[in-house]
């Protein structure tokens, strides 16, 4: 599945953007230098609907609460420095990006290939450093049971030292997602 995934994502993978806090657009940021591509339900076949699925009763959450699947490719020096995945609650992305879905409740990462050197998902108010094996996935908690924002899992994806690294990302949300949202409908006319 892991091997399907890579040359699935790999058609379409591009630079990485990250949601600008006030304008809620989706720009480049030197926060995060990785190439990414994801699988909306236009281009989510059954195997990926079948790892969604996985995704969701392991998260104890509803398939439709998840945002696409996203593959992160990784080349030596290339990160993601410390950051939240929750998703900031004011500006426009208020209205566009929380007001029908909810917050990103829970993450739910899937290591796609060993063998790299640096790399590792670090979480330093926890001082945790997480590598998986080939098929590991890795389920952390954005919002605490009443809403409130988890600051513990503040993390970042070290830079790589050697090789190459591929994850899968799964944003699950508190309610529904709502792929018609204008954000996420902007967003894919850019990819």
């Amino acid at each position: 599945e892991c091997t399907y995934i890579k040359a699935a994502a790999a058609q379409t993978i591009q630079p990485s953007n990250t949601i600008h806090p006030i304008t809620g657009k989706l720009i480049k940021n030197t926060i995060r230098t990785s190439s990414s591509s994801n699988f909306d339900p236009v281009s989510r076949d059954c195997v990926i609907y079948a790892i969604d699925e996985r995704i969701a009763a392991a998260s104890g959450t509803n398939v439709d609460q998840g945002e696409p699947l996203n593959v992160l490719y990784y080349r030596i020096g290339e990160e993601y420095k410390f950051h939240h995945d929750y998703l900031p609650d004011t500006g426009k992305e208020k209205m566009t990006l929380l007001k029908e879905s909810g917050q990103r409740k829970y993450t739910f990462l899937i290591s796609m290939n060993e063998g790299y050197s640096g790399g590792e998902t670090f979480f330093p108010d926890l001082n945790l450093m997480y590598r998986g094996q080939l098929g590991d996935a890795l389920l952390f908690q954005n919002l605490h049971n009443d809403g409130s924002v988890n600051k513990l899992m503040r993390h970042a994806g070290l830079p790589l030292i050697k090789d190459c690294k591929w994850i899968a990302s799964k944003w699950i949300r508190e309610k529904k997602f709502a792929f018609g949202t204008p954000f996420y409908i902007s967003s894919r006319s850019k990819n």
